[in-house]
C-alpha cells in the first residue's frame, strides 16, 4: 500500500479541498488511473468524502 503517499494526499486535500485528480497526479508523479485508485481506497476506508458534485465539489478529510 501507499501509506506515505496517502498521507501526503490527505495533507494536500486539507490545504486545498478543491484539488482534483489531475493536479494530484502531476504533483505526486502518478498516473490519473493510479490516483483514482488511491482516492477510491481513501473513500472506502472512510478517510475522505466528496461534498457536492464530482466536478465542482470539495473534499472533506475525516480525522479519526
Amino acid at each position: 500500500r501507499h501509506i506515505v503517499l496517502e498521507k501526503l494526499i490527505l495533507d494536500k486535500m486539507r490545504v486545498d479541498n478543491r484539488i482534483s485528480v489531475k493536479p494530484l497526479s502531476k504533483l505526486f508523479d502518478k498516473s490519473k488511473t493510479s490516483m483514482f485508485r488511491i482516492i477510491g481506497k481513501l473513500k472506502e476506508d472512510g478517510k475522505i468524502r466528496r461534498l457536492d458534485s464530482e466536478k465542482s465539489g470539495t473534499w472533506e478529510v475525516i480525522d479519526r
